[in-house]
């Protein structure tokens, strides 16, 4: 396996990551190109403040984190380290705040990484320069802190240099080519070089290279402010030190700060959304920085008062360098990792912070050399997306979001604020009626609960509830749930994922794919999982055989369709097709459910748990299934 021949596009910080990677397990044709100069090749490496922390609601984020993190503090060019660990400090200005950094600090111990909540004093003594006065508390942790990109990026080149690996800079990429659905190599000018897996880490330049192959990344570049002071009086005592105070993040200002010797650099989500077209990431010219736009002073003039308000002794220091970076965002924050759905071969590593590089260029090693990531990266599948999320006016909307809320509070239950009202079920009318109130699940709107309820409450049911787990919930639901347990309950189920797979040969195919015994006779359903090359889970799927040669799966979304089909044998005989939007789904659950669709039904009902039946509900013909 270890054989083939990768490419890699892209010399910044993941692609650096992916070869070293790739060569640390025994790669040894790989491939790496940038279009700038190697190694400081112009994209948001060259530029990224280098940020690195392990907290977050997402445990695949602190695992990738976590990988670079450790890797890093490894890494070193020349006697340099890769990793300055002057650990976070993350400040609360008022009681809501305080709270919900708690709630960081709590979710950081569920995933296993320690910090603590510390109080002013505590903040103050980290950082000596901020308002105390200001200050109610806030969360800190120890050994992360700040990365310095560049030197990750060449420490990372050259280990895999040693190995065996060739980087190539200065050369731009015009074509992929391939040949009977598999990639088969880059063109490079008139140069073809071979290829058996071509890995998309081009950063902001990835959609433009995803575009050669008819690959539409749901990813948006968006400029991002960065100032750094000129020298601050107070910090003369570390003017020839590299960085030694914690990063600091005010979240409810969305800035953050980092020292760099005597000076301060402010980085701000706090402007208006500045989307980059991709034809400007060439026309414009490169600085020290690599590829950024000029500062927009007004954007910044808010942000600066904020930060002088937190940090007194900043008040009448001159900025010193001040640029517009580009970064680029998801709809959903979270990286783009995973195999063109169409094109075998064509591997993409896309939308990746500094902070989770070498955690991204790890998984796609695992997958590509051991045939399964030990991280579990399925969060971050490129294939995630419905089709409607990828129209760009719809990501790029929710991508403008990613952006504004990267330092907002999130509630696990709260709803895109953009892009709604994309997909509903054929019930929307009388959902409507009823007074539904949606939140959108995969680009649907699905009710969470039905205002015309509201008369079934019984508060001697509703449990005790803080304002925090009160949001985007209310008791209906609680008597929406008692009545489905008492007598019965209609869901619209539309948004479930519905594949068919047909042809001669598809009970063995998915005999093999999946782990339960979906062969087994007609109107009989598994309910099993998907696994990966290692054995783990990939999704569990129900498995209804409605006919000898034809199987309907509910599944867990586009994922499970692009894993499907990429497991397919060359020469199958077996379609695998997504029915979802051609067809509508009800469930029907409580222990009345029988005796209410007796009447009205055709057929019988007393099949048993586990099977699938043609049945007809007032001339509609329908299939039934008994699952839940």
């Amino acid at each position: 396996m270890t054989g083939r021949r990768f490419v890699v596009i892209g010399a910044g910080v993941v692609g650096a990551a992916v070869a070293d990677e790739l060569t640390a397990r025994g790669a040894t044709d790989v491939t790496v190109l940038d279009k700038g100069p190697l190694y400081a090749t112009g994209g948001s490496s060259s530029h990224a403040p280098g940020l690195i922390s392990r907290t977050s609601p997402s445990k695949m984020m602190q695992e990738l984190a976590d990988y670079t993190l450790d890797k890093f503090a490894e890494l070193d060019l020349n006697g340099a380290p890769a990793m300055l660990p002057v650990g976070t400090l993350e400040v609360a200005l008022n009681e809501s705040r305080l709270r919900e950094l708690q709630r960081r600090c709590n979710v950081a111990a569920s995933w296993g990484w320690r910090g603590r909540m510390v109080d002013a004093q505590e903040c103050i003594r980290r950082w000596p320069i901020i308002d105390a006065s200001l200050l109610v508390g806030g969360f800190v942790t120890d050994g992360e802190g700040l990365a310095v990109a560049l030197r990750a990026v060449e420490a990372q080149a050259r280990r895999a240099i040693a190995r065996g690996a060739r980087f190539v800079g200065d050369t731009t990429v015009t074509g992929i080519e391939h040949r009977d659905g598999h990639v088969t190599g880059v063109k490079v000018g008139e140069e073809v070089i071979g290829a058996d897996v071509v890995m998309c880490c081009a950063g902001v330049w990835g959609p433009a290279i995803a575009d050669m192959v008819g690959l539409t990344l749901p990813m948006l570049a968006l400029e991002h402010q960065y100032a750094i002071t000129s020298p601050v009086p107070e910090l003369a005592a570390n003017a020839d030190r590299e960085a030694t105070m914690p990063i600091v993040r005010h979240h409810d200002a969305g800035l953050y700060f980092r020292d760099h010797g005597d000076r301060i650099g402010i980085g701000s989500f706090n402007h208006r959304r500045l989307p980059v077209a991709p034809d400007e990431l060439d026309t414009h010219g490169r600085r020290e920085e690599g590829v950024v736009f000029s500062f927009t002073s007004e954007d910044f003039a808010e942000p600066w008062a904020q930060t002088c308000e937190l940090m007194p002794a900043l008040a009448g220091v001159p900025l010193e360098r001040c640029f517009n970076g580009v970064f680029a965002f998801t709809p959903d924050g979270y990286p783009l990792i995973g195999e063109h759905p169409d094109l075998r071969g064509f591997w993409v590593g896309e939308s990746v912070w500094v902070t989770h590089s070498a955690g991204v260029g790890r998984v796609l090693a695992e997958t590509l050399i051991d045939g399964a990531p030990t991280i579990d990266a399925s969060p971050a599948e490129l294939s995630r997306f419905e089709r409607p999320e990828l129209e760009p006016s719809v990501f790029g909307a929710r991508c403008d979001d990613s952006y504004r809320d990267v330092y907002e509070v999130h509630h696990p239950a709260e709803g895109h604020t953009s892009a709604r009202d994309l997909r509903f079920g054929p019930f929307e009318p009388r959902q409507r009626d009823l007074g539904a109130v949606f939140f959108d699940a995969a680009a649907w709107e699905r009710p969470r609960w039905y205002d015309s309820n509201a008369h079934r409450v019984d508060a001697a049911t509703v449990p005790a509830r803080d304002e925090w787990s009160s949001r985007h919930w209310s008791p209906i639901a609680i008597a929406e749930h008692l009545s489905v347990r008492e007598g019965a309950g209609v869901f619209d189920m539309t948004a479930l994922t519905r594949i068919e797979v047909a042809g001669q040969g598809a009970d063995a195919f998915l005999g093999w794919i999946v782990a339960g015994r979906p062969e087994r006779p007609v109107g009989t359903v598994t309910y099993s999982v998907m696994l990966d090359a290692r054995g783990g889970i990939r999704s569990d799927v129900t498995v209804a055989r409605v006919a000898e040669d034809r199987f309907v799966i509910g599944a867990n979304g586009p994922r499970d369709l692009a894993w499907l089909r990429r497991h397919l044998p060359p020469d199958a005989t077996v379609t695998v097709s997504d029915i979802t939007e051609a067809t509508c789904c009800v469930g029907l659950w409580g222990p009345a459910a029988r005796q209410i669709l007796e009447p009205i039904a055709d057929g019988d009902l007393s099949f048993p748990y586990l099977h699938v039946q043609q049945i007809s509900v007032q001339g509609i013909s329908l299939t039934a299934t008994r699952v839940s």
